[in-house]
């Protein structure tokens, strides 16, 4: 009789005249050991194939299994999900990804879910269904690591590393390591699309990094002596140093802080409140902050400002002289030198003081009717005198008066009372006692005159008998009282 087809092949004629006439299941199919097989749908794919049909030639294939299709089996082994109707493995998890194929053809992995990247080469990239790179059994979805990884287009792109200035959850989340940071999806050629850092909130700047596919992007917090100040408190992309007046110790997300009140500091970029100027001896910033020179440190009212050396950066607060001294109602005592008419009040100091620039008061003269006072001891020197003292520029005595001490009525008038036009030692023009002394000297009147009343009708003077007292005349008695005051 005739003899059955050998397993794994079959006939669908009749009349065999040979066994080569079975045809041959196709690779990777068998007919399960049975014999006499008379079609290939006998033909059953192993369990690591699928079936599909040749485009051209009708033919039936077993086609390897994508590896985003293939599933693990009980044993050990591998099934291919792409072989039941429903693609799925036989736990009833469905292959990842949209596969589909036209008239029983190969099967193509056409999409991916989120937080997957679709991948069909042998680099782990994707390209297009006709591209040389293209290959079948490497399609698959790969699932992005949660953390270190996204991918924001699922189809195209491969899965990016996490930047280090976002949280990654393995999909296209956006979540900032730094609340307020902007960041933009941005095609990268090469790469793909990553998300792109473009502004941090204030006091951060963008650190873009050197890495292609931006994994090193992040705000990073400005440094010492920095700060920045976006558009309502983000817009940041570089940090700028601290203006002047301001210092910043840390490199935290922190503004710039204000030199203490009664310091100052004129530069930028300060990194330390030691770099702020304290104010000079005597002066402060009357409680202000923040301040960027000297000018804003006033002198207490008992002081008044001087500049050493012409530099505007010399500056140091001096005693007041007590000839320069006013007294306030409400706070005491001021220094009318350090108002700028020189008063007190409205009242002008007494005395003709000047400096020059801004360096130390002198009180080079007093008007009529006072003594000048510079020394210790109520005398008047040279300013270049040992004896000399800045702060003793003043009245002298009980009757101490701002600026001159005033030469009492009595010491001006009691010795020359008697006096007559003409005697020696007055000036017959004005019946006045001229200078006596260098100006400049202890005991003199600084240039000022001392006002002598007009005499009285005297007698002439006589002279004395011969062998007398001394024969002397009245006059030669009153130059010795004149030369004695």
């Amino acid at each position: 009789g005739c003899k059955a087809c050998p397993a794994n092949t079959y006939y669908g004629g009749t009349g065999a005249e040979a066994v080569s006439e079975c045809t041959a299941c196709p690779d990777g199919s068998t007919t399960l050991s049975v014999e006499g097989r008379t079609s290939v749908e006998a033909c059953v794919c192993d369990s690591q194939y699928y079936r599909a049909v040749e485009s051209v030639s009708g033919g039936v294939v077993c086609v390897t299994c994508p590896t985003g299709a293939e599933c693990a089996s009980e044993g050990g082994g591998k099934t291919c999900g792409l072989r039941s109707a429903e693609l799925a493995c036989g736990s009833g998890v469905v292959v990842v990804g949209n596969w589909s194929r036209v008239n029983d053809g190969e099967y193509h992995l056409s999409s991916c879910p989120s937080g997957y990247s679709l991948v069909n080469t042998l680099s782990g990239t994707s390209v297009g269904g006709g591209d040389a790179l293209y290959r079948h059994d490497a399609q698959q979805c790969v699932e992005c690591l949660d953390e270190s990884q996204y991918v924001l287009r699922s189809d195209v792109d491969t899965c990016q590393k996490c930047p280090r200035g976002l949280r990654c959850h393995g999909d296209g989340t956006l979540d900032p390591v730094v609340g307020g940071s902007e960041w933009v999806e941005e095609e990268v050629a090469g790469v793909g699309m990553i998300y792109r850092l473009v502004s941090c909130p204030s006091h951060y700047s963008v650190s873009l990094g050197s890495e292609a596919d931006g994994s090193l992007q992040e705000c990073v917090a400005c440094g010492k002596g920095q700060e920045c100040f976006g558009t309502n408190g983000t817009n940041c992309t570089v940090c700028s140093l601290c203006g002047s007046g301001y210092y910043k110790d840390a490199a935290v997300a922190e503004g710039c802080k204000a030199c203490p009140a009664n310091t100052y500091y004129g530069g930028t970029g300060a990194e330390a409140v030691s770099e702020c100027v304290a104010c000079p001896d005597g002066s402060t910033t009357r409680g202000l902050s923040g301040q960027t020179s000297v000018e804003a440190c006033a002198c207490d009212a008992v002081l008044y400002r001087v500049v050493s050396g012409g530099g505007a950066d010399v500056v140091s607060c001096v005693t007041c002289p007590t000839g320069a001294e006013c007294q306030d109602e409400g706070s005491g005592k001021t220094c009318g030198l350090g108002s700028v008419n020189l008063t007190c009040g409205l009242t002008p100091l007494v005395g003709n003081w000047s400096r020059v620039h801004e360096s130390t008061y002198t009180l080079g003269s007093c008007p009529s009717g006072y003594s000048l006072v510079n020394t210790l001891s109520g005398t008047s020197v040279d300013a270049g005198n040992s004896l000399y003292r800045h702060d003793a520029q003043q009245g002298g005595g009980k009757d101490r008066k701002p600026g001159c001490v005033s030469v009492p009525v009595s010491k001006r008038s009691s010795r020359v009372s008697h006096l007559h036009h003409g005697a020696p030692g007055l000036s017959p023009e004005t019946n006045r006692v001229p200078k006596l002394g260098r100006e400049g000297r202890a005991g003199d009147l600084y240039g000022a005159d001392v006002a002598l009343p007009s005499p009285p009708k005297q007698p002439r003077p006589e002279t004395r008998p011969s062998g007398g007292s001394g024969g002397e005349t009245c006059p030669a008695q009153l130059q010795r009282d004149i030369q004695s005051w």
